[in-house]
């Protein structure tokens, strides 16, 4: 396996680890989005609850990518400076297209924001 494909599954493994941490379900997919019918690096699965109840689950493909030095933009606005975290949220916008949110997963209130943290996995 070549050097490049080790450091792909590495971080591949590293999210599928975080995610399966905040009690959600993921999974590395076969051959990393190489085939047709897993066309993404790792699938998830992930419970919503409403007033302590199950409702539903939403399935999301997603796609990893490993930078050795980083990804500058995002790294500029969402790092860590002084033990604070400058920004919380990175808002992205195309003119006419997409729209994205970025954010740190190791920021803690933002966590809370979106609620990958209960008080039960808190203590």
């Amino acid at each position: 396996m070549s050097n490049e494909k080790n450091k792909g599954s590495y971080h591949e493994r590293w999210w599928v680890n975080l995610f399966n941490s905040w009690g959600w379900s993921a999974k590395r997919q076969p051959l990393s989005g190489a085939l047709k019918d897993y066309p993404s690096d790792i699938d998830l699965s992930v419970k919503i609850f409403g007033d302590g109840n199950y409702i539903t689950s939403i399935q999301l493909l997603c796609e990893s990518k490993y930078r050795h030095n980083g990804f500058a933009l995002i790294s500029k606005y969402l790092g860590k400076k002084n033990n604070n975290y400058d920004n919380d949220l990175l808002l992205l916008k195309q003119k006419n297209g997409e729209a994205f949110m970025c954010f740190n997963v190791k920021n803690t209130k933002v966590l809370h924001l979106v609620r990958f943290q209960t008080e039960e996995n808190e203590n």
